[in-house]
């Protein structure tokens, strides 16, 4: 049972659903998920450097994103990420190691979520949605 600091904050929560990630044919630099209902944590990793932040659906046609600003214990610090495209895109980089770009297109109530990474970067990808 979740009490207190469980409840409200998704550091602690249980990600235990892990949506199909797939490879654009075209690009193989790019990988793309469905996101439906619900919070995903998405998560990229460079050796033992990690990018991570959480995305929501919110609304038919948005999505919000939730970095350090909203739970500095678990996600990338939000001055690495950076709004592109009038908010239809946005890119990470920490300035180190890992830089990559996130779109979405909406589809079927639900979303197609790309990430796109730089050419033989090698970085590792897991996402997973909240119970």
């Amino acid at each position: 049972m979740e009490t207190g600091r469980e409840m409200t904050n998704w550091c602690y929560h249980r990600f235990p659903i892990a949506p199909v990630i797939n490879a654009d044919p075209v690009n193989t630099n790019r990988r793309y998920f469905a996101m439906g209902e619900g919070v995903f944590q998405v998560v990229i990793l460079l050796g033992s450097t990690t990018a991570s932040f959480f995305l929501k659906k919110s609304g038919n046609e948005t999505i919000e994103i939730l970095t350090s600003n909203q739970f500095p214990e678990c996600l990338s610090n939000h001055v690495n990420f950076t709004l592109e495209a009038n908010g239809a895109s946005f890119r990470y980089n920490n300035q180190q190691h890992i830089e990559f770009t996130v779109s979405a297109m909406a589809m079927g109530g639900g979303f197609r979520v790309w990430l796109e990474m730089p050419p033989a970067s090698g970085y590792g990808l897991t996402v997973h949605q909240k119970e």
